[in-house]
């Protein structure tokens, strides 16, 4: 048998030789022609916290999700907290000096915001005059459709 009798369309179907699935009395490669080897590389993914904020975001895209959203979530309980890997004390939004929000914002920015929109690429952040708010881009909705695991370290509510 050769490859010709199975590409060649021109012949007669009777003349035509087919292979069967079942079909493994007649050998169909001999040798090996090359052997290469085949290149590893490490697969990079966001840090669990950034994996996290995109997943409440993802939950949000129907509503305009704040950055204020997401230090209110972090204030929820110590979990979240721990997700977001805040090193100081949230404590409730009424009790929060000037000065303290200026730092939590500061670092919300620093830590997940630009990580997720310029290292990253996978956020927008929309700006509506004095009001910004976020939401994802295609490569993040492509980023948590490749994930779509079970977030054992959800975002409560």
């Amino acid at each position: 048998m050769k490859a010709e009798d199975y590409l060649d369309c021109k012949k007669p179907r009777e003349q035509r030789q087919y292979l069967t699935t079942g079909d493994f009395s007649k050998l169909r490669t001999e040798g090996v022609k090359d052997i290469i080897d085949i290149i590893t590389f490490p697969v990079v993914l966001p840090e669990i916290r950034l994996i996290t904020v995109l997943k409440k975001i993802s939950l949000s895209e129907n509503e305009k999700i704040t950055k204020r959203d997401l230090i209110n979530h972090m204030r929820i309980n110590e979990e979240n907290k721990k997700i977001f890997g805040y090193p100081g004390e949230i404590t409730s939004e009424k009790k929060v000096n000037k000065d303290e929000r200026a730092r939590i914002y500061a670092w919300l920015n620093q830590n997940i915001i630009n990580k997720l929109e310029k290292d990253w690429g996978l956020i927008n952040i929309h700006k509506d005059g004095k009001n910004s708010w976020l939401s994802l881009t295609q490569k993040g909705r492509d980023m948590l459709k490749y994930l779509d695991m079970d977030f054992s370290c959800e975002i409560r509510n």
